[in-house]
């Protein structure tokens, strides 16, 4: 395994080094497809779990319906969140 830092001509993380660089690509790289979904699903469950603990503290008095709407408007953008949540034009930002 060489230290070749590139990845399609890039840099990772300017903050890892990059021996590190290397492994983890290397890893990544000998991954299953179906061990490869299940990091993305955890990486994207983790982000939505803590978009919502940031929402939770913004909105303290939301309904958990609340919360996920407007997790809706970051993730969908506000004209799609609205229209399967019609309740957001009476909520203030």
């Amino acid at each position: 395994m060489s230290a070749d830092r590139s990845f399609q001509g890039g840099v990772l993380s300017s903050d890892t080094d990059r021996l590190s660089e290397s492994r983890q690509i290397h890893v990544w790289r000998s991954l299953t497809t179906v061990e490869r979904a299940r990091v993305i699903t955890g990486a994207c469950r983790a982000v939505r779990t803590l978009a919502l603990a940031r929402l939770r503290t913004r909105y303290p008095a939301a309904s958990e319906r609340e919360l996920v709407a407007r997790l809706a408007v970051v993730t969908l953008g506000a004209t799609l969140a609205r229209r399967v949540y019609p309740e957001l034009t009476h909520w203030r930002p």
